[in-house]
Protein backbone atom coordinates (compact mmCIF):
# COMPACT_ATOMS: atom_id res chain seq x y z
CA UNK A 1 0.00 0.00 0.00
CA UNK A 2 2.91 2.04 0.97
CA UNK A 3 4.27 2.06 -2.81
CA UNK A 4 1.13 2.99 -4.40
CA UNK A 5 0.88 5.74 -2.36
CA UNK A 6 4.21 6.75 -2.99
CA UNK A 7 3.56 5.96 -6.90
CA UNK A 8 0.22 8.03 -6.40
CA UNK A 9 2.15 11.26 -5.13
CA UNK A 10 4.63 11.15 -7.68
CA UNK A 11 2.43 11.43 -10.79
CA UNK A 12 -0.10 14.10 -8.52
CA UNK A 13 3.23 16.15 -8.03
CA UNK A 14 4.47 15.33 -11.98
CA UNK A 15 0.90 16.45 -12.79
CA UNK A 16 1.49 19.87 -10.58
CA UNK A 17 4.95 20.73 -12.20
CA UNK A 18 3.49 20.30 -15.46
CA UNK A 19 0.30 22.89 -14.59
CA UNK A 20 2.39 24.97 -13.26
CA UNK A 21 4.67 24.90 -16.86
CA UNK A 22 1.80 24.93 -18.79
CA UNK A 23 0.66 28.12 -17.24
CA UNK A 24 4.22 29.67 -17.30
CA UNK A 25 4.52 29.10 -21.20
CA UNK A 26 0.41 30.87 -21.47
CA UNK A 27 1.07 33.80 -19.54
CA UNK A 28 4.71 34.69 -21.04
CA UNK A 29 4.42 36.32 -24.33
Amino acid sequence: VSNLHIMVDQVSISEKLKGVLLVKLLISP
